[in-house]
């Protein structure tokens, strides 16, 4: 297990091969294999879940769960306005209030909420009046929308946050609550650099959400910093069809090894970091 070979069934590359389209996909499952595969397998093929711990602030993705529902209910609200940013600001609070009682938001019971929700309001508000918030000319014509799709014999599934229509073509944007773009699929030299998210946006939903229309590109919009944290055009993004090459030739070969990129961005926020085998081996293996 500590030789520099490449990864064997010490890794966790356990040579079960999987159906890829027997599966629904989604981009951040793109992305998580894409990562660690083994971090795939521990969630989708093992089904493991960590253990829940008290709650004393927001997890990130309740955080993320209550930001959405805000402003997918406070653009509602004020989409007929001529000042979007405003008309959004000034109902803002009445849709945060909303949002604390949504079930699917799942908002837990903290003794210092009062004191916590002051300061995720102050972001939304400066989140909105951002003059990056929205293009100026542009429209939003879609909040929080789903789809399913086939493509290249993939079940791909999943939910844009906003869709804007431009003078160019259609922005897919996805909002984010980290101050910093989200790592991507790894590169050929461990890098995880390699936008999948934003590529299954552009590729594959917009064209069959809105057939026929132009798309110009998808972004990265920051709720706590009020900025564009990435801003790639449709066509600069990776192909995806040679990434589920690769994917596809993994799973038929059953090769879910702990394999993290070289910066270790996979395991920042991994679940299973304790029972991996993750160690000294990963330094010295060879890549392949």
């Amino acid at each position: 297990r500590e030789s520099t070979a490449a990864p064997d069934e010490y890794d966790g590359l356990i040579g079960l091969e999987t159906d890829i389209f027997s599966r629904s996909w989604s981009a951040s499952q793109f992305t998580v294999i894409g990562q660690c595969p083994y971090r795939w397998f521990a969630q989708k093929l093992l089904r493991l879940k960590a253990a829940e711990e008290a709650d004393t602030s927001l997890s990130p993705a309740v955080k993320g769960s209550l930001y959405h529902k805000t402003l997918e209910l406070a653009v509602v609200k004020a989409a007929a306005a001529t000042d979007i940013r405003r008309a959004i600001v000034e109902v803002l609070d009445e849709s945060f209030i909303e949002a604390e009682s949504d079930p699917d938001v799942g908002l837990p019971v903290l003794e210092n909420w009062p004191l916590q929700r002051g300061e995720h309001l102050k972001a939304l508000r400066k989140a909105v009046l951002s003059p990056k918030f929205i293009e100026p000319g542009s429209q939003i014509v879609s909040l929080e929308e789903k789809f399913e799709t086939v493509w290249n014999g993939l079940n791909i599934t999943g939910r844009l946050d906003r869709i804007d229509r431009t003078a160019e073509g259609l922005v897919a944007i996805d909002y984010k609550t980290s101050s910093s773009p989200p790592a991507g699929a790894k590169n050929e030299v461990g890098k995880t650099n390699i936008d999948i998210q934003l590529a299954v946006y552009t590729q594959v939903a917009l064209p069959d959400l809105y057939p026929g229309e132009p798309i110009k590109a998808g972004l990265y919009y920051s709720l706590t910093k009020g900025k564009v944290l990435k801003r790639a055009d449709a066509e600069s993004l990776p192909l995806l069809e040679e990434f589920v090459e690769r994917t596809k030739q993994m799973m038929l070969e059953g090769r879910f090894a702990v394999d993290p990129d070289v910066d270790g961005n996979a395991c920042k926020y991994c679940e299973f970091d304790a029972m991996c085998r993750k160690g000294n081996r990963l330094a010295r293996k060879n890549r392949t």
